[in-house]
């Protein structure tokens, strides 16, 4: 039991966050204000009803006023930095950035959040190793951000890049306060979550985006200029030597389907993108398909056992080996309501067909350098062209090329991020699409109410404290509800 938060509730439990931060830097408690600030920014991601707050950009400004002195040394031009939130094999796109700036590039700074969710990062560090890359782990879990703030300042002291990439978190806080001390070094961010809030935009110089549903958030929601903006799609890292862990079931002579992603990706909405699948499973006897991803799928396994597809339908994890998964499938579901992007560049790298179901008014979705409209406007549409895939194997082996002809390669790619990097141009051409009044916040709050491990309140109650029963009781009600259901279950 618990009770449901409203647009209003989950509004004011926001401002009364950023109220607190703000509070906070006022009162010169940098510390606390850096963790109001991060808490904040992890609770817009979550909710999504604004995609940028100048109050919380001001503040990390302010911050870095407060507490470093203004760097206006000389930076070397052979040196670049790459500051990634978190280390992890084929997770983000640290792996093509690198491999693509060391090609330029003759010194490479690689310096990483420590994180120690994620340790499956062998290749990652093989790859570092072989471009000879000076490497620095921050760890968050240990120090205190003011401490870490300014281990990152010597290390840019250190090594005076004359660039800096961010790859970050949308809450990252670190390198954001750190970079406002350092005026003429430029600074480009890679638009990793294009899809959602976050915190960095009015310090960067550049913003690479990959698609052009990130281009348009970015003009019309965050109010990046658009001189400003570089539209870089990316090409899949593929291992071509990772042993393939295989699947749950033996799957000879059957038509594979697959889709993978976080689980917020595919919730909401009247399950609808299980539904789908369930439809296609039911016309399709010589079927199964497979979900790869992390994230909370209670509510999908109850609706896998609920509807008898437990030897049909299932969910592999977060699977290290993706790419040689991509390799033994035969069909690729994009995800719904949220579509993704690196997963499908995995299907095209690999010659796969793709469908996928849009609500939105631009159908196609970006593949690489050219795109590929291969989403539909209902399940029915959706249904109807699965079918045909499946039981039309020529057909499928001509889409599966369409799809592998329109990736950029790593070629093209590398040398469009050195133009970028040395102001010689801003990528690919783009059109923006007209989502000036795109609102997603109904979706997340249902995300936040059926969220059983109510991260939404643990955000509040962990900023506001006890005075969050007065300023968002419902929070307040229940995380305890929580933690006595934790109790009694213990």
């Amino acid at each position: 039991m618990r009770f449901r938060y409203s647009h209003n509730d989950i509004h004011n439990a926001y401002e009364c966050l950023v109220e607190n931060a703000c509070r906070s830097v006022k009162n010169k408690d940098l510390e606390n204000a850096l963790k109001h600030i991060k808490t904040s920014a992890m609770f817009q991601y979550g909710y999504n009803e604004i995609f940028r707050d100048d109050r919380l950009e001001n503040l990390l400004k302010e911050i870095s006023r407060n507490y470093l002195n203004i760097h206006k040394t000389t930076h070397r031009k052979d040196v670049v930095l790459f500051y990634s939130f978190v280390t992890s094999d084929n997770r983000g796109l640290v792996q093509q950035y690198l491999s693509s700036l060391s090609k330029y590039y003759s010194q490479i700074v690689y310096v990483t959040e420590e994180d120690s969710r994620f340790c499956e990062t062998k290749d990652t560090y093989l790859l570092l190793e072989k471009v000879c890359a000076s490497i620095y782990k921050l760890k968050t879990e240990e120090n205190d951000c003011l401490s870490l703030i300014k281990q990152f300042e010597n290390i840019i002291d250190k090594h005076r890049p004359s660039k800096i990439l961010l790859h970050i978190a949308p809450w990252s806080v670190i390198p954001l306060v750190t970079l406002w001390a350092y005026p003429n070094i430029q600074k480009l961010m890679i638009n990793i979550t294009d899809h959602a809030f976050g915190l960095g935009v009015s310090l960067i110089d550049k913003l690479i985006e990959f698609r052009k549903y990130g281009i348009s958030l970015s003009v019309y929601q965050r109010k990046v200029s658009s001189r400003q903006i570089c539209y870089l799609p990316y090409f899949p890292w593929v291992n071509e030597t990772e042993k393939f862990n295989g699947f749950p079931i033996d799957t000879s002579g059957k038509i594979v389907l697959f889709s993978g992603g976080d689980a917020y990706k595919i919730s909401g909405n009247n399950d609808v993108f299980f539904h789908a699948v369930k439809e296609i499973l039911s016309a399709n006897p010589e079927t199964v398909f497979f979900y790869a991803g992390k994230g909370d799928f209670n509510r999908l396994k109850h609706l896998i056992k609920l509807f008898n597809l437990s030897n049909r339908f299932f969910l592999i994890g977060n699977r290290h080996d993706i790419a040689q998964v991509f390799n033994h499938i035969d069909i690729y579901i994009g995800t719904f309501p949220t579509t993704g992007g690196l997963m499908t560049l995995y299907a095209a790298y690999y010659g796969k067909p793709i469908i996928s179901l849009s609500t939105q008014k631009e159908k196609d979705v970006l593949v690489g350098k050219c795109e590929i409209r291969f989403a539909v406007d209902s399940m029915e549409e959706l249904i109807v062209e699965a079918n045909k895939l499946i039981r039309d194997e020529q057909y499928r082996i001509i889409k599966g090329n369409m799809t592998q002809k329109a990736l950029i390669t790593s070629e093209e790619f590398a040398n469009n991020l050195y133009c970028i990097c040395e102001d010689k141009g801003s990528g690919l051409p783009y059109e923006k699409i007209n989502i000036i009044n795109i609102c997603v916040k109904d979706r997340y709050l249902e995300l936040i109410n059926r969220d059983r491990k109510g991260g939404a309140e643990r955000l509040i109650v962990s900023s506001l404290r006890m005075r969050t029963l007065f300023l968002s009781p419902k929070a307040f009600i229940n995380r305890l509800l929580l933690l006595l259901g934790d109790f009694l279950r213990f």
